[in-house]
């Protein structure tokens, strides 16, 4: 009894991680033809060939998904916080963004770019309470506040790059961006 109820449960699983898949997927081919203001959930159901309460059984709308598939860059530059990460999830998120620079411009402003930098907070912030689990630190203020400055400053740097205004090689912004999250940390927690 015990066995056939795991394997419905691992079943129920890998289709739930399929239809997510497959909603990502379509909005991820659908965002580098349109406008994001321009995509409905609609579209993307058509393209992932799913039924609408389906799409909302595993998102809230679009904005939801559009975070969801961008989690692997999120979490990559959350990681410029921590001082045990080695930095080649951030240089790989960093060269990501360099190639879809045009697109990486849009996303980081207006809407999407509002959206962008609350999940960021977010990230920095698990990040940030993940660097100091277990060792006896106090913040000065709320973690909150070195995340929000964690993420505006990781926003700023990257779209004074993508705009050309201050060009680096992917290497270079890769250090910057993780000695400036590090002193940020340093400067928000007491001695």
């Amino acid at each position: 009894m015990f066995e056939g109820h795991a394997n419905l449960t691992e079943r129920f699983d890998r289709r739930v991680k399929r239809t997510r898949a497959a909603i990502v997927q379509a909005f991820g081919e659908i965002v580098f033809t349109a406008k994001y203001s321009d995509i409905r959930v609609g579209d993307i159901v058509e393209k992932a060939d799913i039924g609408r309460s389906t799409f909302y059984q595993h998102f809230t709308g679009k904005d939801d998904v559009l975070i969801t598939s961008m989690d692997w860059v999120l979490v990559g530059l959350a990681s410029s916080a921590r001082s045990t990460v080695d930095t080649g999830p951030l240089e790989e998120v960093l060269d990501h963004i360099w190639s879809h620079r045009d697109r990486g411009r849009n996303i980081l402003t207006g809407a999407t770019g509002r959206l962008f930098a609350k999940a960021l907070t977010q990230k920095f912030e698990e990040a940030v309470l993940t660097e100091i689990d277990g060792r006896d630190v106090a913040f000065l203020a709320s973690p909150v506040f070195t995340a929000n400055q964690l993420s505006a400053s990781t926003l700023s740097l990257l779209q004074t790059w993508l705009s050309g205004a201050a060009p680096a090689p992917v290497s270079t912004l890769t250090v910057v961006l993780k000695r400036t999250a590090q002193a940020i940390v340093a400067a928000a927690v007491e001695d």
